[in-house]
């Protein structure tokens, strides 16, 4: 223990303070309970607390103005924290491995969730983010994973890599402040169902709870705990990497002629993927996008097909339905048409009619699909004010 006379040093209680009590040096771990730090105190230093596993309440005074990083590391058995509004910086790491926390009310004065500060706390259930928060760092809720629900205040700008992986969240909201959105904020969130964006985000978007850039060109992340099939919309021409990793109930997936790229590990983990439906040409796939578990089925008559795709076997992809491409719908040489796409060497038979209230059906083209395709025009289409088709076998 420092002497009285010492010059840079000083003690009360038998935690360590610099020499006039303005900093908590260092706070000694045999100590058991609860402990209420002086008021003259402005500062905690670096691992002030760490590592004092019988600690069990802190009471913190408004005076303090920062609380240096892992300054409570592992303070397993601390289950109540007051921080005050005094607080304007929280460091890296503050409260890593407070398995026993609970609840934390963020005062107003803070504006940036380090990174890793509440990272394990297992057994966190409430954060309160105030609007002066502008930034949740990397890993900053990581594998707390008792956390179910979290409001995104307006103030934040952005949420950076990992921020909420590995926790319970079952949706989530992210507000039209948001201009930048780091790598896998979400995952292992095996009960989300939801990643939600407010309207007018300048920078992303969301449909269904999938996570898009803002023009819907480029899937970000597909939320891991939705269920069942899902069909990419048309917008997409890119899917993100890992943008479905760990969708462990993802069964099917349509991908449109759109989408060019594939991201490395796009469905990575996602064990009961068994088919992918392409309705185009081959894209371009990144290294390993696919299980192994997965047969990629593609239409007849697209491109760039072979016996493996990226690594897993393909196979003709027969609908026991006709399929209308995107890529062949609209005016061409001056006539309405559309490609067909259905059974190879299928007789199909297309048929018009101008009012579906009371529809008359005529037939304007017959045609067999000897490659699996047939594209349709209508020479006539200009004649009447409206016009529709369905098509169905001979």
């Amino acid at each position: 223990m420092p002497q009285t006379d010492n010059s840079i040093y000083s003690s009360s209680d038998g935690v360590l303070f610099n020499h006039n009590r303005t900093t908590l040096v260092e706070y000694p771990c045999g100590k058991l309970g609860g402990y209420v730090v002086p008021n003259s105190v402005t500062s905690l230093e670096d691992f002030a607390f760490d590592s004092c596993i019988s600690l069990t309440s802190i009471t913190i005074p408004n005076g303090i103005s920062r609380m240096g990083h892992d300054v409570f590391y592992y303070c397993t058995a601390l289950t109540n924290v007051t921080i005050p509004d005094s607080v304007t910086n929280i460091g890296t790491g503050t409260f890593i491995g407070c398995l026993n926390l609970t609840s934390v009310i963020i005062p107003n004065g803070v504006t940036s969730i380090g990174l890793g500060t509440f990272s394990e706390c297992s057994n966190l259930t409430s954060v309160i983010i105030p609007n002066s928060v502008s930034r949740i760092g990397d890993g900053a809720f990581l594998y707390c994973t008792a956390l179910t629900n979290i409001t995104i205040p307006n103030s934040v700008t952005s949420i950076e890599d990992y921020a909420f992986a590995d926790t319970s969240l079952t949706s989530v909201t992210i507000p039209n402040s948001v201009t930048n959105i780091g790598n896998f904020p979400f995952l292992g969130c095996t009960n989300l169902i939801a990643i939600n964006v407010e309207t007018n985000d300048p920078a992303y978007s969301s449909v269904s709870g999938v996570l898009f850039n803002q023009s819907q060109t480029t899937l970000i992340a597909y939320p891991e705990g939705k269920v069942g099939s899902y069909s990419i919309p048309n917008s997409v021409t890119s899917i993100g990497y890992d943008a479905f990793e760990g969708c462990t109930s993802l069964t099917s997936i349509t991908i449109p002629s759109s989408v060019t790229n594939i991201g490395s590990y796009a469905f990575g983990g996602c064990n009961s993927l068994t088919s992918v439906y392409f309705q185009g040409n081959t894209p371009e796939p990144d290294l390993s996008a696919f299980p192994g578990n997965v047969t990629a089925y593609y239409l007849p008559g697209t491109t760039g097909w072979d016996s493996t795709f990226d690594g897993i076997p393909t196979a003709l992809w027969t609908l026991p339905y006709p399929l209308i491409l995107n890529n062949g719908l609209g005016v061409r040489s001056n006539q309405f048409g559309f490609t067909i796409s259905w059974a190879t060497n299928l007789p199909v038979v297309v048929e018009a009619a101008i009012d579906l209230g009371n529809p008359i059906w005529s037939p304007v083209a017959t045609n067999t699909l000897s490659g699996g395709t047939f594209y349709f025009s209508d020479p006539l289409w200009t004649k009447y004010p409206s016009r529709f088709y369905q098509v169905r076998s001979q």
